[in-house]
Order: structure tokens, then C-alpha cells, then sequence
């Protein structure tokens, strides 16, 4: 017995199948036959992931990485979608000029945190912009160290991140 679209079905012990409403169709939960003719989309590793996904056309990975908030579009994507897989490290190269430009962002802005008269944080309830006039020396030198370890743990990550997209390019090479 089962709630299925709009009536409780009464399944048959012989075929398993409803038979409390004419041509509902409905199967007991786990005697549906299997799906034989169903294609399998073959799955390749993506470049920067490394994970396997399905291609899509002209032997390009397909959306993943993704997530669908509450308004059902995609958010975000793995940099790998629309690349040939790996070992190509085409995406894997581009990738790499991206994050040594972030790197190199974040360490120029790390020297600028002393003399900062003004920057902008994400908060929970959104951005919100900080001013050195609207706090004594103690407690700007607070945000200031804040902001300080908050780029030094994205340096730290994207460093990491360097040495294993260099790494995958470096063993692709290889192969």
C-alpha cells in the first residue's frame, strides 16, 4: 500500500502492481522492472576537479559543481565545464594564471591593511563598509588584524592550490 498521485494504491501480491484505479500503473516499491535500453552517458575526469563527470558535446564535460538555491537556477560551476577532460590542461593552464593573479592580489592587498582608512566586510546581513573614524585605535587595529588572518588563510589556500593544479599539469605532461 502506497500513496501515489491522488489515491492510495492497493498493490496486487501476484503482479505487484495497483489495482485499486483502472490503468494507474503504479509499481510496488522495488518490483519495477529495470530500465535496459537507458544510455549511459560516458564519464571522463575533469581538469580542475579531478572528479568524473558526464560529456556532453563534442567531448566537453557538462555542468557540475554547482548548486540550485531556492530559485532553481544554477549557482556557480566548476571552472572545468565546457573543457575537453583531463589529461588536456587547457582549463588546468587558464586556472593557474587565475589563482597566481588572486595570490598575487592578496599579498599586495596584506601590505596595504596598515594604512587602510576604510575597507568593506561580507557579513550575515550583508556588506558592510568599515571606517577607522568610527572607532578608537584598539578596536581598528582589531578589524585591522581580523582582515589581516582572514587573507592570509586565502594566501595559505590558494598556495595550496597552486602546488596541486601545477602538480596535475605537471603529471598530464607526462602521460
Amino acid at each position: 500500500m502506497g500513496w501515489k498521485s491522488g489515491h492510495f494504491c492497493v498493490f496486487s501480491k501476484e503482479t505487484h502492481r495497483c489495482i485499486r484505479v483502472r490503468d494507474c500503473g503504479h509499481w510496488e516499491r522495488g518490483y519495477a522492472p529495470k530500465k535496459e535500453n537507458v544510455k549511459q552517458k560516458a564519464r571522463v575526469e575533469c581538469q580542475i576537479c579531478g572528479l568524473k563527470w558526464a560529456i556532453v558535446e563534442n567531448g566537453k564535460i557538462g555542468h557540475h559543481g554547482y548548486t540550485r538555491p531556492g530559485t532553481g537556477f544554477i549557482e556557480g560551476d566548476c571552472f572545468g565545464v565546457g573543457y575537453l577532460p583531463y589529461p588536456n590542461t587547457d582549463a588546468l593552464k587558464k586556472w593557474l594564471d587565475i589563482i597566481i593573479n588572486q595570490c598575487k592580489n592578496y599579498l599586495d592587498y596584506i601590505k596595504k591593511i596598515p594604512t587602510l582608512e576604510i575597507f568593506i566586510t561580507w557579513t550575515i546581513r550583508g556588506i558592510r563598509e568599515i571606517k577607522k573614524s568610527d572607532f578608537d585605535d584598539y578596536t581598528w587595529n582589531r578589524y585591522l588584524n581580523t582582515e589581516k588572518g582572514n587573507i592570509e588563510v586565502k594566501i595559505k589556500h590558494t598556495k595550496r592550490e597552486i602546488c596541486r593544479v601545477a602538480e596535475r599539469i605537471k603529471k598530464a605532461d607526462n602521460e
